[in-house]
């Protein structure tokens, strides 16, 4: 015989704690619940959550402290992409650059640009080429945009001619993704640093939906949704292309008839999914590249505690940020940590196949 089995003395001991091992063993993700907060969330990443006070830019630290990044004269703004130690934003009419507090002042990313209003909405790469990408509006609609280069004071307009409208809604340091709209609706865009370079990523391999929106990449991958002409709404994985895309909308979770996907670390895609409803409660969702593949990462949290989710970022081991609402309505900082392979789970499959060899002249 040359098959490992289950049958008698050495061979039955590791078979037995093998599976056992794996029968007991924790979920691929465990959450915990980092501190509690109050204000409107943009964005969640590694601990840190950005988005708005009372009006004004705001960032929640790791220790469950409030930033406020409002400096003297300021009225409005707030932070929609994080990225390291640095946030993005915007202040009252102008893009927006800080580095964790208001006593540092903010860079105006927007002084920079002709336009009359203009927002950063993510910032991504490694430093000093890091890249900030976002929109701005010089009167009539809104146009993709980038800064990059010493202090972001390079601006390039990502808009090109093909479309009336387009936002930057991602990057990596090296793609950036977003949309456009012309006459035949919104189209999910990559671009490599140049209008030029746009790739078109909306899909015809998927039927019924004819419009798209990209806002995350990281990588040869790209995350959005999908829009049919009601406006529904599915997560959707691309890998450079339109015809690799992949719809990521969960068929066995009961329930969640549309998702939406914001973040791919390269491998595993994050987002939510809900019931389709106006106001309904959102569930966070991790991918693995299909639909069949999801996690209900909803689920992992106390269901007597909090009664929705969503999943905001996905770092390069796995772990997943986001943010949960309890049942009094308060918000907090979540993170679904990815548990790693128990010890010796390697060795024990290890020493099966050793089994398996000694037994394969039997």
């Amino acid at each position: 015989m040359d098959r490992l089995t289950c049958n008698s003395g050495l061979v039955l001991f590791f078979c037995a704690a093998f599976f056992g091992q794996a029968a007991d063993a924790a979920a691929p993700y465990s959450a915990a619940d980092l501190y509690a907060f109050q204000g409107t969330p943009y964005a969640v990443a590694g601990g840190q959550v950005g988005g708005a006070w009372g009006g004004a830019p705001a960032l929640w630290t790791a220790d469950g402290a409030l930033h406020n990044l409002n400096s003297p004269g300021e009225f409005s703004g707030a932070v929609y992409g994080i990225g390291g130690i640095f946030q993005v934003g915007f202040v009252n009419q102008d893009a927006a650059l800080w580095q964790g507090s208001a006593s540092g002042g903010w860079l105006n990313l927007g002084s920079a640009t002709s336009f009359t209003y203009s927002a950063a909405t993510a910032i991504g790469g490694t430093a000093p080429n890091q890249v900030i990408v976002g929109y701005g509006s010089p009167g009539n609609g809104n146009v993709a945009v980038m800064w990059s280069g010493a202090y972001f004071a390079t601006v390039t307009g990502l808009n090109g001619v093909h479309y009336s409208s387009s936002e930057a809604l991602g990057t990596d340091g090296v793609h950036q993704v977003g949309w456009g709209t012309d006459a035949a609706g919104k189209h999910a865009l990559m671009w490599a640093g140049s209008a030029d370079s746009v790739i078109d990523l909306t899909p015809a391999n998927i039927p019924g939906f004819t419009n798209a929106e990209a806002f995350g990449v990281q990588g040869q991958q790209q995350v959005g949704e999908l829009l049919d002409a009601q406006n529904k709404t599915n997560a959707v994985v691309w890998s450079g292309s339109a015809a690799s895309a992949i719809d990521l909308q969960p068929l066995n979770l009961t329930g969640i008839l549309e998702s939406v996907a914001v973040a791919t670390n390269g491998t595993q895609q994050v987002g939510w999914g809900d019931n389709g409803t106006p106001g309904a409660a959102p569930s966070a969702l991790l991918w693995s590249g299909s639909a069949d593949s999801v996690v209900d990462l909803q689920s992992l949290l106390n269901p007597a505690e909090f009664v929705s989710s969503q999943a905001y970022s996905i770092d390069a081991d796995g772990n997943v940020f986001g943010i949960a609402t309890d049942t009094s309505g308060q918000e907090h900082a979540i993170e679904w940590q990815a548990v790693p392979e128990p010890a010796g789970l390697g060795v024990l499959v290890l020493a099966g196949m050793m089994l398996r060899r000694t037994k394969g002249s039997v």
